[in-house]
């Protein structure tokens, strides 16, 4: 017969609060509560065993629709929380876990782990009524596989690494019902949120996303109901956005983008953005832009950006559809060339302050509303042949745009 452990003075407070509905929160009187890198020091009067919670959670006690919060505790053993359901919210804040958590296929309500310090956590297919709350945690690899979110994910601060192969925060065919905020996040290892679906805002701005040589964002076929940010955002490695599809406004305003590698820095052929897509404000991209087929509903701006891409295609953007202006604007730079080969714009396609490098430009069957920009703004090398337009600006004389159409290495073709 099993002989059951004696309960510490942590653990009875735990027990007779849990009782009550009232948290118990280990880090009063602390000169920095929210401190949990001493965690693996703290002793008994700051532990509480993994074993307990779960007994707890899982319906063992005769309160089990309250909610369990702790704050500032040492989880002693592995927190095994597999399948099981747990009919009130979870709540583990700022607490060091000795072992990985594992809620795989799980039913709660809510679950926090703000905070707090992990080895690593799986919850591959769980199921959430309401948030998941991983804000400012340090953790190992984060396994969301599959997981369903009634509410929002909450990332912003937190910093989760891999080690070898294996993504740092895996969440394929996440769905979250509402929004998922990762401002602030680090990744030292990957994310991979391939085929999600957010149902309101994609918020990555100012995170740190670094795979050096492979991906850094594994995006493809995501769907975000609303706007994606991706503002002041540094990345090392490959952003992966394939085909994906954002209601709203794509925002990288900022962002640092450097595939460190052979690939592109932002790949992101046949995606769909419902509104504009802003590459501005010291926008960088390291190793190129690939739009190949991409549908902007808006502007598609590069306004004060670089992009880099020496030898080959700074950007790659054939058979685009910008539906309003295209602006290359307020020193804009790029090294390499640019492939608009049988884009579509609706608007205007603006060059101006711009400036180029090993550059040519190729405009090859495309249909342009308004072609803005001086015959000084654009490259030594432009291909013309089949180009449409309906107005071009500025009004200058015949002989300044015939030299313009010199440039076309293939020489003007009726």
């Amino acid at each position: 017969m099993k002989r059951r452990a004696t309960l510490g003075s942590a653990e009875k407070r735990l027990r007779e609060l849990f009782a009550r509905g009232v948290a118990l929160d280990l880090r009063v009187g602390l000169p920095d509560p929210g401190d949990v890198s001493a965690g693996a020091r703290w002793t008994a009067e700051r532990q509480v065993r993994a074993d307990l919670i779960a007994d707890l959670v899982r319906g063992g006690d005769a309160q089990a629709n309250s909610v369990l919060s702790v704050a500032g505790a040492r989880i002693v053993g592995a927190l095994d929380l597999r399948h099981a359901r747990i009919t009130g919210p979870l709540i583990l804040e700022d607490c060091y876990f000795d072992e990985p958590p594992d809620l795989t296929e799980a039913n709660a309500v809510s679950v926090c782990f703000a905070g707090s310090r992990l080895p690593s956590l799986t919850c591959d297919g769980l199921r959430l009524d309401r948030d998941i709350d991983l804000r400012g945690v340090d953790s190992g690899r984060i396994d969301l596989f599959g997981i369903h979110v009634g509410g929002r994910v909450w990332l912003q601060g937190a910093h989760v690494r891999s080690s070898g192969d294996e993504w740092a925060l895996n969440a394929p065919d996440l769905t979250v019902d509402s929004g998922m905020y990762c401002r602030g996040v680090r990744v030292d290892g990957g994310l991979n949120i391939y085929g999600a679906t957010i149902g309101s805002t994609l918020d990555l701005a100012e995170a740190k996303l670094s795979n050096p040589g492979g991906m850094a964002l594994r995006a493809p076929g995501i769907t975000v109901r609303f706007d994606m940010s991706c503002g002041g955002c540094a990345v090392a490695g490959t952003v992966d956005l394939f085909g994906a599809q954002i209601g709203g406004q794509l925002w990288l305003g900022s962002a640092q983008l450097n595939s460190e590698g052979p690939d592109w820095a932002l790949s992101a052929p046949l995606l769909k953005v419902g509104g504009g897509m802003y590459c501005n404000n010291g926008f960088s991209a390291a190793g190129g832009v690939n739009l190949f087929g991409a549908a902007i509903g808006s502007t598609l701006e590069f306004a004060e950006a670089t992009l880099s891409n020496l030898g080959s295609k700074a950007l790659r953007d054939p058979g685009c559809t910008v539906e309003a202006d295209m602006t290359f604007t307020k020193g804009f730079s790029v090294t390499g060339s640019i492939d608009l080969s049988g884009a579509r714009i609706g608007g205007q396609l603006h060059l101006a302050d711009a400036t180029f490098t090993d550059s040519a430009a190729d405009l090859r069957n495309s249909d342009i509303r308004v072609l803005s920009g001086e015959p000084s703004s654009w490259p030594d090398v432009i291909r013309l042949n089949e180009m449409t337009y309906t107005v071009i600006e500025p009004y200058l004389t015949a002989r300044q745009w015939l030299r313009w159409l010199q440039r076309d290495p293939d020489g003007y073709q009726p």
